[in-house]
């Protein structure tokens, strides 16, 4: 599920200081993944205030445990057993222009480098009257 960043934004202009949310369908265990590491990072700062940079490290950190999670695939070459490891998950969206399911977090459904997608993940945030928005790196005020 999920698909929340309209509830997110609402969460902010309610004065909901930082939230996390995806634009987009994601699996539970990429979702569950992001959560462990992202909450572990808050934990670890011990800071008595949080601030939008604080979240965004978070967040950062939280994206990395995503990424961080490998698939093993084994090949045979020249009759020897090779094994080989890639990302069993990478950010993209799972669902294609028409809003139909192209990965469904099955084996079928993968992305074309083998992955699975983790859909997108977005964190808002605001500071008195401004609103932001962190995607990949960096912030962005937004309306």
């Amino acid at each position: 599920g999920c698909e929340s960043l309209e509830l997110a934004k609402a969460c902010i202009r309610k004065g909901v200081p930082a939230v996390v949310c995806w634009e987009t369908v994601v699996p539970d265990e990429a979702a569950y993944l992001f959560v462990r590491g992202f909450f572990r990072r808050l934990a670890e700062s011990q800071e008595a205030v949080v601030s939008k940079d604080d979240f965004a490290r978070a967040f950062d950190v939280g994206k990395e445990a995503v990424v961080s999670k490998k698939s093993v695939h084994l090949t045979v070459e020249s009759g020897e057993i090779v094994t080989r490891t890639k990302p069993y998950f990478e950010f993209a969206d799972p669902k294609d222009k028409d809003g139909n399911i192209i990965c469904d977090f099955g084996v079928k459904g993968m992305l074309e480098s083998g992955s699975h997608a983790a859909g997108k993940p977005v964190l808002l945030a605001a500071e008195g009257e401004r609103r932001w928005e962190y995607r990949a790196g960096d912030w962005r005020a937004v309306d």
